[in-house]
């Protein structure tokens, strides 16, 4: 009888601690997964790249992460007015909500409203950026031990071998650029290899200094002797305001070559495509960087990736 008793207890203390072992480790799994993170874009929702982004950061967090999500919509209204409009909007939201762990920072106008004031709303939160295209901002931004991410690099070189390669009596290649700050970035990146192309004569339409008329004229002049790049277009100088599946539209209905395209968006829409950043990735590796960040990775010790993620993509 005591020997039946003594089984039963140590059955009993077992399973206990069986029990407790589970829940343990079933928690610190749980904990490791759990987080909040803020996406803060420089577009709008509307703006197709960003939802493929959106898609990317999904795809590269956890189950129990918790994503929120703000846009300033740049594309659409970027002066003075807008931007402290965002920011006392935010400043507010950010005040009403539990402590974000990570801020993930969506192309050049985020990070630089990051940078500007990090002191008063993200103190002592670590940032990620994603699809910045001036290079140099983010190295200096990566000097920073809270700030690290994916740099986007459109590949002009890579763009024009392989226009080249479609087109090899090709005597120009163009460029159609505006004046936000992703078109002076890209603009810089574009003529900067002028000279790597001797036998090429580089221009550019830019749709900020053109209405809407002349636009359409100057996409309809161009000669078949061209490998035209469609980078940005948001505006005309009729004050007409693009959304990019407008611009595809424009471009592919007037311009008299294919277009080709460095970024996801707009392939299979009228453009021929390219060798383009995947903005699916740039989300997804900047999302599991911050994964490791709220998994204890401290932020000085993730390297900021410099090859921007980029595939062919060809319609």
């Amino acid at each position: 009888m005591k020997k039946i008793k003594f089984r039963y207890l140590i059955m009993c203390i077992t399973v206990c601690i069986l029990t407790l072992l589970q829940y343990t480790m079933t928690t610190n799994a749980g904990s490791l997964e759990k987080g909040r993170i803020l996406f803060i874009s420089a577009y709008s929702y509307g703006w197709d790249t960003v939802q493929i982004q959106i898609e990317g950061i999904k795809a590269g967090v956890g189950p129990n992460v918790v994503v929120d999500y703000e846009f300033m919509d740049t594309k659409r209204v970027n002066d003075e007015t807008s931007a402290q409009m965002f920011y006392e909007g935010l400043a507010y939201r950010m005040s009403q909500v539990e402590p974000y762990d990570v801020v993930i920072l969506g192309d050049d106008a985020a990070l630089l409203f990051a940078m500007e004031h990090q002191d008063d709303l993200f103190e002592g939160i670590p940032l990620v950026f994603e699809g910045v295209n001036d290079i140099e901002l983010a190295k200096e931004a990566a000097k920073d031990p809270m700030i690290t991410g994916v740099v986007e690099q459109l590949s002009v070189e890579k763009n024009i071998e392989f226009g080249l390669k479609l087109n090899p009596k090709a005597k120009k290649v163009v460029a159609i650029l505006d004046d936000t700050i992703t078109g002076e970035a890209e603009r810089k990146n574009f003529y900067s290899y002028a000279e790597q192309f001797p036998n090429l004569t580089f221009s550019e339409i830019n749709t900020s200094v053109l209405n809407t008329v002349d636009l359409r004229v100057e996409l309809g002049l161009i000669k078949s002797d061209t490998i035209l790049i469609y980078v940005v277009m948001t505006e005309d100088a009729s004050g007409k305001q693009y959304s990019n599946n407008e611009s595809v539209e424009l471009i592919s209905k007037y311009a008299s070559v294919p277009a080709m395209r460095m970024v996801e968006g707009g392939i299979g829409q009228g453009l021929l495509g390219g060798n383009v950043v995947s903005m699916h990735k740039s989300g997804e590796l900047a999302a599991g960087m911050a994964t490791k960040i709220i998994n204890g990775t401290p932020c000085s010790e993730i390297d900021v990736i410099l090859e921007s993620p980029n595939i062919y993509c060809v319609d």
